[in-house]
């Protein structure tokens, strides 16, 4: 049950292996969601200031300063010139934006902020074998994630800063 779908049974948690999905476990995804580790590559710019977002708001086809601290966006990253290298998101977290790309366009990704961000300003590190993300989707996916992330808040503050 839940605050945003009040009808919905509890959420649960199911492990899926592709050849062994019985077709009242698809009923089930269909009115509950779906949690998946995501195939990515985690990339840190971190810096001092607003070092990092400055740096990487000439390489995001999307803005990534004026939506603020907190800020969650999806763009392609560019080269110094303006050719697209890697799709991906960009979470910023203070002086740090995290950047999310397909786990094949991590050395490309790597390469262009090594090579194009002053160490001034931000360095660049990989943070791909020590994180996780998780893609979560379906019918109910807020009330799974908060359950999962945040299970003495409900889906309405699980978000909201204490």
């Amino acid at each position: 049950m839940s605050d945003v779908f009040p009808t919905a049974p509890p959420a649960t948690v199911t492990r899926l292996e592709p050849e062994e999905v019985p077709a009242e476990v698809v009923d089930q995804l269909r009115a509950g969601a779906v949690v998946a580790l995501a195939d990515v590559a985690v990339i840190d710019l971190i810096g001092p200031g607003t070092g990092a977002v400055t740096c990487l708001q000439g390489l995001l086809t999307n803005d990534i300063e004026k939506p603020g601290d907190g800020a969650f966006v999806y763009g392609a990253l560019l080269t110094p010139k303006g050719m697209i290298v890697v799709d991906g998101w960009a979470a910023r977290h203070g002086s740090r934006v995290r950047v999310t790309v397909p786990s094949e366009g991590r050395e490309r990704a790597l390469a262009i902020l090594q090579r194009s961000v002053p160490p001034r300003l931000a360095r660049a590190s990989d943070r791909t074998s020590e994180t996780a993300v998780l893609g979560v989707a379906g019918a109910h996916a807020v009330a799974v994630l908060v359950r999962l992330v945040c299970p003495y808040r409900t889906p309405a503050t699980a978000w909201s800063r204490p």
